[in-house]
């Protein structure tokens, strides 16, 4: 199977709680929606809160359209997100 430049990409991110804030611990980068969903089954039996994105590819030097399609576990429930 080739790669295309343009696929959208599907990230699995595991978090962990530090103190009172939940930190993200990895990201596993799957090519199907459905390999994300098992991905985050999986990891979310052994951490507090998993997120799945879809990561949809930018023109040279934009940022990547990042979109919040599933959220696992009940560690993020109240969380706020802070990105740097």
């Amino acid at each position: 199977m080739s790669r295309s430049g343009d696929a959208t990409r599907y990230a699995v991110v595991s978090f962990v709680q530090k103190g009172s804030r939940m930190v993200a611990e990895d990201i596993h980068y799957l090519d199907t929606y459905p390999q994300a969903q098992a991905v985050a089954k999986f990891v979310s039996s052994r951490r507090p809160g998993v997120l799945v994105l879809s990561v949809s590819p930018a023109p040279e030097g934009e940022d990547p359209e990042i979109v919040v399609l599933d959220q696992v576990g009940a560690g993020l429930a109240s969380a706020t997100a802070t990105v740097h």
